[in-house]
């Protein structure tokens, strides 16, 4: 269930506190905030940033407590990073620790404009080099470029960020809204509101934060599976607070109109859809993943979703479906051995994927929902996991083999799950180019079926997820039908 481990890497990345700079050589500023969920307290984000005479250091120390059928997970981050006092970046390192699942990684941006990045994550540590990209900034250097721009009301301009922890750039379009009176923490405030779209390679998210004249934030507030993810401002006695029990699987099933049979699910399924809210703009993309054809239907204001579950040509593969990356390490030895191990005696693609889709399913023998989120080289190690796990250990091995293969992301049909009856649940599986076609692959059930609506397909970066985010909690299936 990839939903819970995006919702806790998203709310990290949006709720950078900027506080206000102080003067002084050797400043030192230090915020804290609650976080919550639906007004449920989940976890606390602890902000530090320390100006030297010609360098800044930030550092931002988060965790979050969030439920899924009940088992409590925590996923806790510690981001570093080094600016120069005009805020060019020079350095960051981060440490995610999901559930148990750790990865960390340090990054360091030559003056020639290119970033080496060091991948700790299990077994399998990496060295990566990239591009900076053109204009991207760190903490220090958006402060500054807020500041600049300040905060009077109808001011717009747009920001390019860089994520440490996708390792890409973003850009964020800012509006500053008219001042107001609003609560915190039970006192009445005069602050400002500043509404950002953040545009992702793979979709859009919002987001508002409340800010005082200096450009202290208060609290930011961002819409999230149909929920509200909220970050307020608190005192150092917050973060010894405990956290609300919570579950949060509840916002990501979507209801079945009626009991979907085996049958039906062998068979091409065709759902009415109805989307609320920012889903209504990433519905085309459901129509870009091979399988899937989305055509508005123009009298009712909803769409039409055809699923074939013998998949489609699409798009052919490229040289990043069969590439190893840091969560599908298709160049571990360990991976490599075991790979041919299981493709001994088969002669075809096809062949291959199925004796890999079985021993992935026999190989991870702790079917749990204790992980957060782990790499296909740790779940080789650790035997344990759920449909995120499986997910990336057969992409991981069907490119091993020499097999182009994504990680699709979605929901897919069951009869019962967590005390409900017929409904969609979030769950990952594979595509792979078989026969010159884009097949499915689920190692965590039994195998594919047109139940399986996919959201997105990528390398199994959860940071690549963020166009999932608007369609859970805000997608209906009104209807379904079995067609030819």
């Amino acid at each position: 269930m990839p939903a819970f481990s995006r919702l806790a890497l998203l709310a990290s990345l949006l709720f950078t506190p900027l506080a206000a700079a102080r003067d002084g050589a050797s400043a030192v500023d230090e915020s804290f905030f609650r976080v919550d969920l639906d007004g449920h307290r989940v976890g606390t984000l602890h902000s530090q940033r320390i100006a030297g005479d010609d360098r800044v250091m930030t550092r931002e120390r988060m965790s979050m407590t969030l439920g899924r059928g009940g088992t409590q997970l925590t996923i806790s981050s510690d981001r570093r990073q080094e600016e120069t006092s005009d805020g060019r970046p020079i350095r960051f390192a981060t440490r995610t620790d999901a559930a148990g699942s750790v990865s960390e990684w340090e990054g360091d941006i030559d003056a020639d404009g290119s970033l080496r990045i060091d991948v700790q994550r299990g077994n399998a540590p990496r060295l990566e080099q990239m591009p900076w990209p053109r204009g991207a900034l760190l903490s220090e250097g958006l402060r500054l470029e807020q500041t600049r721009h300040g905060y009077k009301a109808g001011t717009r301009y747009r920001m390019k960020a860089f994520d440490t922890d996708g390792l890409q750039a973003y850009d964020i379009d800012v509006e500053v809204g008219e001042a107001a009176a609003m609560e915190v923490n039970g006192r009445k405030e005069h602050l400002i509101p500043v509404r950002q779209r953040l545009h992702f390679p793979r979709g859009t998210t919002e987001s508002t934060s409340w800010v005082r004249a200096d450009g202290t934030l208060r609290r930011s507030q961002l819409p999230v599976m149909g929920l509200e993810l909220t970050m307020t401002a608190c005192d150092h006695a917050c973060d010894q607070d405990a956290v609300d029990d919570t579950d949060v699987l509840a916002a990501t099933l979507t209801r079945s109109p009626r009991p979907l049979t085996l049958p039906e699910r062998h068979r091409p399924l065709e759902l009415l859809l109805e989307a609320e809210g920012a889903a209504a703009t990433s519905m085309h993309s459901l129509g870009e993943v091979p399988g899937q054809q989305v055509n508005p239907d123009s009298q009712s204001g909803r769409y039409r979703l055809r699923i074939d579950p013998l998949g489609a040509i699409g798009s052919p593969p490229g040289p990043d479906d069969l590439r190893a990356t840091r969560w599908l390490q298709s160049d571990d030895p360990k991976l490599l051995d075991f790979a041919r191990s299981h493709a001994d005696g088969h002669d075809s693609a096809g062949s291959i994927m199925a004796a890999l889709e079985k021993a992935v399913r026999s190989h991870i023998s702790d079917k749990s929902l204790r992980i957060g989120y782990a790499s296909a080289s740790e779940t080789l190690h650790s035997r344990e996991g759920d449909c995120t796990e499986h997910a990336l250990l057969l992409a991981a091995l069907a490119r091993a083999s020499g097999i182009p293969a994504r990680v699709a992301t979605g929901l897919v049909y069951s009869d019962r799950y967590a005390g409900q009856r017929d409904v969609f649940i979030p769950h990952a599986w594979v595509q792979a180019w078989v026969g010159g076609k884009w097949r499915g692959y689920d190692a965590a059930l039994n195998g594919m079926d047109s139940g399986h609506l996919a959201i997105g397909v990528g390398d199994g970066d959860p940071y690549r997820y963020y166009e999932g985010m608007s369609v859970l909690g805000n997608l209906k299936i009104i209807d379904v039908e079995a067609v030819p």
